[in-house]
């Protein structure tokens, strides 16, 4: 079958006479004079970016040059950290503004962004602002990719150059376990190459300058996130937040592996058994990840993403609180999965299944919380009780509410700890749960999409029950066929 067609000869335009166009109601907008360069502007933000970041700098090394007049002479000691960053977010900025130029775009000098004190690094960063159209998709993508390529190549340097000159140090040197950094495949590989052997209870003290570099491929990673369109926001996070669960299945796997072969769970083996738990956290991280569920989750702008995230991440941060210690100074670990199961609860029910394993874990790893445990337990008996009574409702909500005050106030006399901790893991479950407070304030607005209606409080506390899904029984039905087999 040929796809083409000859050419029929247009008949040429009727000879009529036109009448005279009026008068245009639309006038061309007068040229504007083009925006005035302010080069002191850029220069005085640059300047104060780098005091700033030359701050942060000597701030990581132990010393604050800010305290005091005499301390200001400490600043050198940050100035390898902020000329090697400052450098890497100079050259990213130019590498926009240079292709802009060249496709005709206009575009200003960096605008420098300083921050004292608050970021550890410094700065919030350097931007530069387009003043006229992208003519076409391919400028769009070279201006934007322009950027994040030259600070690479320059982080990358930066890496090689800062590496070299770190130190290999025993962890016994430190009295607080140190903040360990992430380590990109990248800079794992080129830590690789340019140290020496590090051993079990060894760690890499990164040279300023390697810090930077680390930063500056952050910077660089950063910069590619889709997060101008926000379709591609919301299906980027669904993506990520699956990834991240997947990475949370493996660290959890290793954990309970090493447990298992009778080691600690946060601990290495230092013998071939290492080696088997490693390969079987990434069959179990593999096989959720490309299950079919997983998959289609991770690729759906849903809330089945964010959900296998906090339930996985609730699981990891468990295991790792049994495996870092216990006691009040480790609580916070067990505030931040109430907190997590919050904000699951409030779009999906799924984390809330594994309230159970959780349980068993804290029971076997802290003594004393088997007894605010039980008596959780003994709460939940009297709740179910005032639901077969009561029915459910205000009466059984309101028992259920008299007993949690009821036992907070046993704790309070008798273990401040237990105290805290059930009324820090109540109020900050609360907190992530109020997120569907959202629904009922936005059905107020009376949006075009608004299932269920939910502006009232009779109508939003329906919507909370449930009761969209009707009143059939999820394990009766299963028993039950709901078409005819033959």
């Amino acid at each position: 079958m040929n796809f083409w067609r000859k050419p029929v000869p247009l008949l040429p335009p009727p000879a009529t006479e036109l009448a005279p166009l009026g008068q245009s109601i639309w006038t061309p907008p007068a040229p504007t004079k083009s925006s005035i360069s302010r080069p002191w502007v850029h220069l005085l933000l640059f300047a104060l970016t780098m005091f700033s970041m030359t701050a942060a700098g000597a701030m990581q090394q132990g010393v604050d040059p800010l305290s005091s007049m005499q301390a200001l002479v400490h600043l050198v000691e940050g100035l390898p950290f902020a000329a090697t960053l400052l450098f890497i977010l100079t050259v990213h900025e130019f590498g926009h503004y240079f292709a802009a130029r060249h496709w005709g775009v206009k575009a200003s000098l960096p605008y420098f962004l300083p921050l004292p004190y608050i970021s550890f690094l410094g700065t919030l960063g350097a931007v530069i602002k387009i003043h006229s159209p992208i003519p076409h998709k391919r400028a769009l993508l070279d201006i934007g990719a322009a950027g994040p390529l030259a600070g690479f190549v320059i982080a990358l340097i930066a890496c090689f150059a800062g590496l070299a000159r770190s130190s290999i140090v025993s962890i016994d040197a430190f009295h607080v376990y140190p903040i360990e950094l992430g380590s990109p495949l990248l800079f794992s590989g080129i830590a690789a190459l340019v140290l020496p052997e590090i051993g079990h209870n060894q760690l890499v003290l990164l040279n300023p300058v390697a810090f930077a570099g680390w930063v500056g491929l952050f910077i660089t990673a950063f910069t590619l996130f889709p997060i101008g369109e926000v379709a591609l926001r919301i299906y980027f996070m669904s993506a990520l937040s699956s990834a991240i669960a997947i990475w949370c299945v493996y660290l959890s796997t290793v954990a309970l592996g090493r447990r298992a072969l009778g080691g600690q769970s946060l601990q290495p083996f230092n013998d071939p058994r290492e080696i088997g738990v490693i390969a079987g956290a990434v069959v179990a991280a593999l096989t959720l990840a490309f299950s079919y569920t997983q998959w289609y989750n991770a690729s759906e702008a849903e809330v089945y993403g964010y959900s296998i995230l906090f339930t996985c991440l609730g699981l990891w941060l468990i295991l790792y609180w049994e495996g870092t210690g216990h006691g009040r100074e480790n609580d916070r670990w067990l505030f931040a999965i109430a907190y997590l199961f919050g904000l699951g609860g409030g779009m999906h029910m799924l984390c809330l299944l594994t309230i159970p394993s959780l349980l068993i874990l804290a029971w076997f790893s802290d003594s004393p919380l088997q007894r605010l445990i039980k008596q959780l337990l003994v709460l939940g008996v009297v709740g179910f009780v005032a639901i077969l009574v009561l029915g459910p409702g205000t009466p059984s909500n309101a028992v259920m509410a008299l007993g949690l005050l009821g036992l907070l106030y046993y704790l309070y006399g008798q273990d401040r700890r237990l105290f805290y901790l059930l009324l820090g893991v109540v109020g900050l479950f609360a907190i992530g749960y109020s997120t569907y407070a959202a629904l009922y304030i936005r059905s107020g607005l009376n949006p075009v999409i608004d299932e269920n209606d939910p502006e009232t409080f009779k109508a939003f506390m329906a919507f909370l029950n449930r009761e969209q899904y009707g009143t059939d029984s999820m394990l009766t039905t299963m028993l039950n066929a709901r078409a005819d087999r033959g």
